[in-house]
């Protein structure tokens, strides 16, 4: 059953085909060459030093599924740019930004302003990247620069802290795994990323898992379970999270210094391994780890019952999920743009809000459920991103989600780059090309008033409901 996963895996673009290797190699060694360029190019202007300085002042360091060869056929570079004490952030996320702009090898350049992690995305040489930026306080970075040496971190703020351990993580990841147990880490990655995003719980901005929040919960599994084979270790893996006490017991790689009970953030934790720790899980809601733990349970059973039956169905628990149903009402958004460029590199900006607003709808009393439902769709004819929030609420009750809402709205339609609208939507007023689509995207601008008739609408739709439940 094991050479079935493998390959049920590589026909899903789970590893690399043809040259794709060659071409990410390729796109990391010139981007590298370029970002050293451009260090030292700054470092010149500021410093007003000959332009045969040897001042490294700045390079890139690869890291997630690409530094762990875990990447698929399709997949992004994640990369930090390290820098000496002479480049600034501004330098990177505006000068950069600029630079980039006229380089004839970069498309869809964007600026992801999350304020955990601002950083910039683009297709360089038909390669996704997404960069961030570390600052340290070496004036010439070393040749042999020990990342995981924790003198590093010296003077870094908590943007730089938090790029830097973008590297940091990933190397101790690789390292706490057992080297014979290497290719079963990599397989179950692989497994475990392309069941979350069939079944509609991928992605840190929607609210669900994301690459190494799986890193980790994989790397745990193995280190207590490596004499298992593949099929195995995907049945332990179900088993173990499926019972997990998630709200009381943080899942972490070892022990963890930095864990302190009284600073828990987030519903649940799962704990980076390079210091200072964060959690991984922090956008993850009560109503979306309801949903995890629902399919968590539901791989358990399947998986039990393909090794207790030599059952080798593996398209049954890849099988996407309907992501629409479940949900009564939505809030639907509808994100446009002064063009269709300026729309697909600013949609993120959309996207960054998305956590805070799921938080603030996780805490109305009377919402019994609410999620993102996973990327968007793109209207190119009519240049807009659709995204959707399915919800379910409490019978007879009024809802008011205009404080979260419009907190969200303020923020995504503070520029000129985009307008985001906003409506409340029954599953029936959803067009039927989004509603049985198994993948889309996001974007918005409509206030919901105290007063508003989409308060009436939420009431109505739930008195239907109820008629509808009586009836059957």
């Amino acid at each position: 059953m094991a050479c079935e996963l493998k390959e049920f895996l590589v026909k899903n673009d789970m590893y690399p085909m043809g040259d794709q290797v060659e071409k990410k190699r390729k796109a990391i060694s010139k981007m590298t060459e370029y970002i050293q360029q451009w260090g030292k190019k700054i470092y010149i202007e500021s410093a007003g030093v000959a332009d045969d300085t040897d001042v490294k002042a700045a390079t890139i360091y690869v890291y997630g599924s690409y530094r762990l060869n875990v990447y698929g056929n399709n997949s992004d570079i994640d990369a930090c740019i390290v820098s000496n004490s002479t480049i600034t952030r501004d330098d990177f996320y505006d000068g950069l930004y600029a630079e980039l702009l006229n380089n004839p090898d970069v498309k869809e350049l964007k600026q992801i302003p999350s304020k955990r992690s601002p950083h910039l995305s683009m297709i360089y040489l038909n390669i996704e990247f997404d960069l961030n930026f570390s600052r340290t306080a070496y004036t010439s970075l070393p040749d042999n620069l020990d990342i995981l040496n924790e003198n590093i971190l010296k003077n870094m703020d908590e943007l730089d802290t938090r790029a830097i351990n973008g590297v940091r993580n990933t190397d101790i990841i690789d390292a706490f795994v057992p080297n014979h147990s290497e290719e079963a880490f990599r397989v179950m990655v692989r497994t475990i990323k392309l069941w979350t995003k069939k079944r509609g719980i991928y992605g840190y901005v929607y609210c669900f898992l994301n690459g190494i929040s799986i890193e980790i919960l994989v790397a745990q599994v193995i280190s207590e379970n490596y004499q298992l084979d593949n099929v195995r270790l995907l049945e332990k893996f179900f088993q173990v999270y499926s019972s997990w006490d998630w709200l009381r017991t943080p899942v972490m790689l070892g022990t963890n210094d930095d864990f302190n009970d009284k600073k828990k953030e987030g519903v649940i934790q799962i704990l980076t391994p390079a210091s200072p720790s964060e959690n991984a899980a922090f956008s993850i809601t009560k109503f979306s780890l309801e949903m995890i733990k629902r399919e968590l349970k539901r791989g358990q059973e399947i998986v039990h019952e393909f090794s207790s039956e030599g059952v080798n169905d593996w398209a049954k628990l890849f099988k996407p999920r309907h992501l629409f149903c479940g949900y009564y009402i939505f809030i639907e958004f509808i994100v446009t743009s002064s063009s269709l460029e300026g729309l697909t590199t600013t949609i993120g900006k959309f996207e960054s809000g998305l956590v805070n607003l799921m938080k603030g709808l996780s805490e109305i009393e009377e919402i019994i459920e609410a999620n993102v439902i996973p990327n968007g769709f793109l209207d190119e004819e009519n240049e807009k991103y659709f995204y959707y929030v399915g919800m379910n609420v409490k019978r007879d009750c009024p809802v008011d989600i205009s404080t979260p809402l419009n907190s969200f709205l303020s923020i995504v339609n503070s520029g000129k780059d985009l307008i985001v609208d906003a409506s409340i939507k029954k599953r029936s007023e959803i067009p039927t090309k989004f509603a049985h689509s198994k993948h889309l995207i996001f974007q918005l601008n409509l206030l919901l008033n105290n007063n508003s008739k989409q308060k009436k609408k939420i009431l109505f739709l739930m008195k239907k409901r109820k008629n509808n439940l009586k009836k059957k």
